[in-house]
């Protein structure tokens, strides 16, 4: 190979390195993004829970359902 080649080589592998570890780090951040956004939404579900069986709006046997938008 000429030297040519070879550096040429030599920056498609940093190019491809690079892109691998940002991709890493945005797949990363989407997966704490998703977490945080699950455990936020069933803390607001709990808080929901809590206070329909307060005010008797529902029973200790039911749960909150989402309603489904048609």
């Amino acid at each position: 190979m000429t030297q040519i080649g070879e550096l040429k080589e030599k920056y498609l592998r940093e190019e491809i390195r690079a892109l691998r570890e940002s991709t890493i780090r945005i797949m990363q951040w989407g997966v704490t993004l998703l977490v945080s956004l699950q455990t936020a939404l069933f803390f607001v579900r709990q808080e929901l829970l809590t206070r329909y069986l307060d005010v008797h709006h529902l029973t200790k046997d039911s749960g909150v359902r989402l309603p489904i938008a048609m």
